[in-house]
């Protein structure tokens, strides 16, 4: 099982539409699945926020305090 299908998100849903490269190269473009995945592995930093990887469980990090459900 993939991060992504552990996550139940698309590799679109990681991206922060803010970051300037998206807004300037990626806005209004469209792209399948594996052209984000592309596009995440080659600009880690359009990443929205970290993911968290204990054992098999799997979280996105969207404030610093979700890392503490890692603890149960």
């Amino acid at each position: 099982m993939t991060l992504l299908e552990k996550l139940g998100l698309e590799p679109k849903d990681l991206i922060n539409e803010s970051h300037p490269y998206y807004q300037e190269q990626l806005k209004n473009h469209i792209f399948d699945k594996n052209d984000w995945v592309n596009i995440l592995q080659h600009n880690m930093s359009l990443l929205k926020c970290p993911i968290a990887i204990r054992n098999s469980h799997v979280i996105l990090c969207n404030t610093p305090t979700e890392v503490y459900k890692m603890a149960s």
